[in-house]
Parts: structure tokens; C-alpha cells; sequence
């Protein structure tokens, strides 16, 4: 498989902020694509995640760097979308969860999205969280089978998203957080 530079696409990176630190979510999108329709499915997306969220969470601001470029410029990304379901993050909340979406694109390149800041009902005892477990994992894998006519994989070719969503815990943010209690 061909080893793809960082900048091979276009990317939108979007700030996703909440009571556990901001964190970057990068959408990959075709050089002929457009940024706004970019945005479109992004914003799609990650309404869609604050199901998994903790409250307080906001996706509020985004920006953009063309193809073969690493330099990122502001987006006009709108209002911010704020919610998240419940809990509200306490030191009784676990810190370091997150979700990750995987799938492949049709020339085979992993594509991956994580979304951090996710509260203790999005996890799994077996760390896989299905869509006979979450309705909302049926929800979100169907946007990203609807934004794959908008996003692409690093390298320019559609992607097929996994039936399921992988669950787990950063170490380092856990391990980081017990100064804190």
C-alpha cells in the first residue's frame, strides 16, 4: 500500500472543546470538493457525536488547509454546536474515555475518527459498542456513509465505515487525572 504525505487532501480540522481539554477532529475531503460542503457533512457529524459527549461539550470552531499544504486557515464553521448527554464531568466520571469510528477506504488506506470527552454510558464491557447496544452508533455510521460522496480517505478514494465503534480509555489522560482528585 502507497505511503500517503499529511497533506495529500484537503482537510477541515475542527475544535472540539469540552470540560476534559480540546482536542482536533480532521475531515479529509477531494481536492475537486468543496469546503463548504466540507463543513456540511462535518457539522452533521459531530451533532451526531454529542450523543456520546459529556455535557458541556462544544464543536465551535474549524479551519482549513488546501492540498500539499500545512498551513491552516480560519473556516466559517458557524455557531457552535454545544450539548452532550449526561453525566456532567465529575471526578466520579472516568477521565480519558473516548470512541473510535473505523473504516476502510476502496483502495484500502485506514480511516479513523475518535471522539474524546465521552461519557461512562458510551463504553462497552467488551470494548466494541455495536448498534444492538446504541441506536446513536446506527445513527452516526449512517452520516458517515451519507458524507462519503463529500469525504474522502489521505488518499482521495471513498471510504466504507465498520458496523461498530471500538471503546477505551487513554492511559496517560487517566493516569494524568488522578493528581487532579
Amino acid at each position: 500500500m502507497a505511503d500517503f504525505l499529511q497533506t495529500n487532501t484537503p482537510r477541515l480540522r475542527v475544535t472540539q472543546t469540552g470540560t476534559r481539554g480540546s482536542h482536533k477532529l480532521t475531515f479529509r475531503y477531494p481536492p475537486a470538493g468543496v469546503l463548504d460542503d466540507a463543513i456540511a457533512a462535518a457539522r452533521s457529524i459531530v451533532t451526531l457525536m454529542l450523543a456520546f459527549n459529556l455535557s458541556g461539550t462544544s464543536y465551535e470552531s474549524a479551519e482549513w488547509a488546501a492540498e500539499g499544504s500545512d498551513v491552516f486557515l480560519p473556516a466559517t464553521w458557524g455557531s457552535p454546536i454545544t450539548g452532550g448527554a449526561q453525566p456532567a464531568a465529575t471526578n466520579a466520571v472516568p477521565y480519558g474515555l473516548y470512541l473510535n469510528f473505523l473504516g476502510r477506504t476502496s483502495a484500502g488506506s485506514r480511516v479513523a475518527w475518535y471522539v474524546f470527552n465521552t461519557h461512562p454510558n458510551s463504553q462497552s464491557a467488551n470494548n466494541r459498542l455495536t448498534p444492538a447496544e446504541s441506536s446513536d452508533v446506527t445513527d452516526l455510521i449512517a452520516a458517515f456513509t451519507t458524507s462519503a460522496t463529500v469525504l474522502c480517505g489521505i488518499d482521495q478514494n471513498t471510504f466504507v465505515m465498520k458496523a461498530y465503534a471500538n471503546t477505551g480509555i487513554n492511559d496517560r489522560i487517566a493516569k494524568k487525572s488522578r493528581s487532579l482528585v
